[in-house]
């Protein structure tokens, strides 16, 4: 998986550049090329917030026609390019809300990203609270959706939640979007479908123990969990394993290394459908404006101004179908990002972040600070000497 994250982002990376390439010396007119090209830098910040994240010390490629090998860049470089990018980008960028596509407000979704991160990226000391409070307030034309589950319908391009998804369409050809078929247990599709008329699953993902009982009863967002016994839709009877026993999803893992068929909560968040197709039509969400709130939330509680956060994760908790007390602390935030955000890649940077992602935990021993980024891939490093490895590795 460490490996895929490092190729992946900078397979991307190399095909921006190449397009990017493309447009310079195509015959069109410089401010056409100017706002094609502001959408793709966008593009490559993203990828690039997304490998100081994971990574932190990585290569800064932005020439396709550079052939020599890239030497790796600091996390405070990196930091600095996406910064600098993003702002450089935001005149040529549209202001309008265009659904799937790089606008002022999904780049300043990603400044505010960054600049909740900073002392993680940067150190302690260099926070930067504010510039993601006002990152946050130049993102507008959005609203909280009344139904959670309306950014996870199937054509759920019609959320007015979503800034920024990956549109899929498997008619077209889109690949990858099939996270659902590796959750659920091989046999979950006589529960969907009377015939059966459901895609082969993996099960391969699920919840850590105690996930499910996390969640109030009244949490509307705990129906992104799949829990219990499964019945057979044509008979009614549970359905079964390949050992006999009934597919019953629980909420504990006995032991890791040896965990049962049926353990573990599975993945339920978008809509699933009768006779779906391996690749999901649904638009996978990466930003949504809960997180605006729950970001800025977040930084007026660091800033001692709760009274202030409070009506922000309030709207947040209410869609959701819960109160909110009149004094809301970072503990209490953290606990609503991991039920808000569930399942929606946002996890390991909130526990790095609220320092949680070092203690020791479920399966987990105490982790080394320096595991707060992954190691670059040794296959990687052979093919090129001019990488250095992460410290600590």
């Amino acid at each position: 998986m460490i490996v895929s994250s490092w190729r992946y982002h900078f397979i991307g990376i190399g095909k921006v550049n190449q397009v990017i390439y493309a447009i310079d010396h195509a015959t069109m007119a410089d401010e056409a090329k100017t706002k094609i090209k502001a959408e793709l830098r966008g593009v490559r910040a993203y990828y690039y917030l997304r490998l100081l994240d994971l990574f932190g010390n990585v290569p800064i490629v932005t020439d396709f026609a550079n052939t020599e090998l890239p030497a790796n860049s600091s996390r405070a470089d990196v930091y600095a390019f996406v910064e600098s990018e993003l702002k450089a980008i935001m005149p040529d960028l549209s202001g309008n809300i265009i659904y799937g596509r790089i606008t002022q407000n999904v780049a300043n979704t990603m400044l505010a990203r960054l600049y909740l991160n900073s002392e993680v990226y940067l150190g302690t000391g260099h926070a930067r609270w504010q510039d993601c409070i006002d990152a946050c307030d130049r993102v507008t034309g959005y609203k909280i959706e009344p139904d959670f589950f309306t950014s996870f319908l199937t054509k759920n391009e019609v959320s007015q939640e979503i800034i920024f998804s990956i549109p899929y369409d498997g008619k077209q050809g889109t690949l990858g979007n099939y996270l659902s078929s590796m959750s659920f247990h091989y046999n979950q599709k006589w529960a969907f479908s009377a015939t059966g008329n459901y895609q082969w699953s993996a099960n391969g993902i699920c919840g850590t123990p105690g996930l499910y009982r996390f969640f109030d009863d009244k949490d509307v967002r705990k129906k992104s969990m799949l829990a219990g016994l499964q019945n057979n839709k044509a008979t009614g009877t549970p359905v079964l394993m390949a050992n006999g026993n009934v597919l019953d999803y629980t909420d504990t893992i006995q032991d890791f290394t040896i965990a049962l068929q049926n353990e573990g909560v599975r993945l339920k968040k978008y809509e699933v459908k009768e006779g779906e197709a391996w690749e999901r039509d649904h638009d996978w969400v990466l930003m949504r404006y809960s997180e605006i709130l729950l970001m800025k939330t977040e930084c007026l509680i660091r800033l001692s101004s709760s009274a202030l956060a409070q009506p922000l994760i309030a709207q947040v908790r209410s869609r959701a179908g819960l109160d909110t007390p009149a004094e809301v602390d970072l503990q209490f935030l953290n606990d609503e990002l991991k039920r808000e955000f569930l399942f929606e890649g946002h996890r390991r940077t909130d526990n790095i972040r609220f320092g949680t992602f070092f203690k020791e935990g479920w399966n987990q021993h105490v982790t080394p600070s320096y595991m707060g980024i992954f190691p670059i891939p040794n296959e990687e490093m052979a093919k090129n000497a001019n990488l250095v490895q992460n410290p600590g590795y």
